[in-house]
C-alpha cells in the first residue's frame, strides 16, 4: 500500500511508540551520574538512542538541568590570604558597627564596545551553495569606557573617559564630577570609597584627593602605602565588588538588545539604562555584598562563586 516496509502502522490509530523507555531511563541516569560533562550528542551516540529522547528524559524524567562551568584567574596562595584576611576584617568592622555596606560607594569602570565579535567557529550558514559570506571588521573596534560608582542608594554616572584610562584622567573624572556630585547628594560623610586595583587608581595624587574627601574610609589596593589609614582592596577580587558582579553584566544585557547603531546611540542606551535602576535593586545588590564577604570567610579566600546564588528584586 506504501511503497514501504518500515511502514507498517498505515491506518491505525493511535500513539507512535516512543523509545523513552524505563530501560533506557536508567541508561541515561547511570551515563550522566558517571560522567556528568557529558554532551546530549555524545550520551545519544554512546545510549543508541536520538538526541531529542535523550534530551527529554534528561529534562523531564531524571530532572537534569546544564550548569556553565565557570572560569576564574588562578589565585596564588598569597592572593587567597590576602582575600581571606580582606573579609575577616571586614566582617568585623560590619559587627562592631564601624562599616556598613549601605554606605560605601563601589566603582569600577568598563569597556563597551558597539559592535561585537564574530567567533568563526559558532558561525555557520546553512544552505545547498557557498554564499561567500564576509563581514567587514573594524581595525580599532569602536567603544566607550564608562566609570560609575554605586551605593545602596544611588548610582553616579555613567561618566565616559575618552582613551585610555590614564591617571590623570582619573583625578579630573573624581575632582570635577565624582565629588561634587556627591556633595550635593550629601553621601559624603560616613561614607566609604572602594576602588580596584587597576594601576591609574594608585598614585600618589590619586590618593591625596580621596584622602581630603573621604580621610581614613577608602577600601582600595595600596592605600596604607600613601598614607591612608583605610583598608586594602584584595587582588582579583570582582566576585566581591556589585560592578563587576552586578552592575556591567546588568546593563550589557540590556544595552546590547537595543542594538546600538553609532556611539551617541550606545551612550544613550547605557544613560537610560542606569537611570531605570531601581532603588530597591541598589538595596538588595549592596546587601549581597556582605553576603558574599562572609562567603568569602568561609571559602578561607578561595573564590565560592560556584557555591553561590542570589536573587535580583
Amino acid at each position: 500500500n506504501t511503497g514501504s516496509v518500515l511502514d507498517d502502522r498505515q491506518g491505525k490509530s493511535g500513539r507512535k511508540p516512543t523509545v523513552t523507555t524505563k530501560e533506557n531511563i536508567e541508561k541515561a541516569k547511570q551515563l550522566f551520574e558517571k560522567e556528568p560533562e557529558t554532551s546530549i550528542r555524545r550520551g545519544a551516540q554512546q545510549l543508541g538512542i536520538s538526541k531529542s529522547t535523550l534530551a527529554n528524559i534528561v529534562r523531564h524524567h531524571l530532572n537534569l538541568y546544564p550548569y556553565k562551568i565557570q572560569l576564574y584567574h588562578q589565585l596564588t596562595d598569597g592572593d587567597t590570604l590576602r582575600r581571606f584576611h580582606f573579609a575577616n576584617v571586614v566582617v568585623e568592622m560590619i559587627e562592631c558597627g564601624q562599616l556598613d555596606p549601605g554606605q560605601i560607594w563601589f566603582s569600577d569602570e568598563a569597556h563597551f564596545h558597539l559592535r561585537g565579535y564574530v567567533n568563526k567557529q559558532n558561525w555557520r550558514h546553512w544552505g545547498s551553495e557557498n554564499p561567500h559570506i564576509a563581514v567587514a571588521k573594524p581595525l580599532h573596534p569602536e567603544r566607550v569606557t564608562v566609570w560609575c560608582a554605586l551605593s545602596s542608594t544611588n548610582i553616579i554616572g555613567p561618566i565616559f573617559i575618552e582613551g585610555n584610562v590614564t591617571a590623570e584622567k582619573y583625578k579630573q573624572l573624581l575632582e570635577d564630577q565624582f565629588f561634587p556630585k556627591i556633595r550635593r547628594l550629601r553621601r559624603v560623610s560616613q561614607f566609604w570609597f572602594q576602588q580596584d586595583g587597576a594601576r591609574p587608581h594608585r598614585t600618589p595624587e590619586v590618593f591625596e584627593c580621596l584622602i581630603n574627601t573621604f580621610r581614613h574610609r577608602i577600601i582600595g589596593l595600596d592605600v596604607q602605602k600613601y598614607g591612608g589609614d583605610g583598608l586594602e582592596w584584595p587582588p582579583y577580587s570582582p566576585d566581591i565588588n556589585p560592578c563587576d558582579f552586578f552592575l556591567w553584566g546588568y546593563l550589557k544585557d540590556r544595552v546590547y538588545r537595543t542594538s546600538p547603531k553609532t556611539i551617541d546611540d550606545l551612550k544613550m542606551a547605557i544613560q537610560t539604562e542606569i537611570n531605570g535602576v531601581r532603588t530597591e535593586v541598589l538595596k538588595s545588590v549592596t546587601d549581597n555584598f556582605k553576603k558574599r564577604i562572609y562567603h568569602l570567610v568561609a571559602s578561607e579566600g578561595a573564590h565560592f562563586e560556584n557555591l553561590f546564588r542570589w536573587v535580583l528584586v
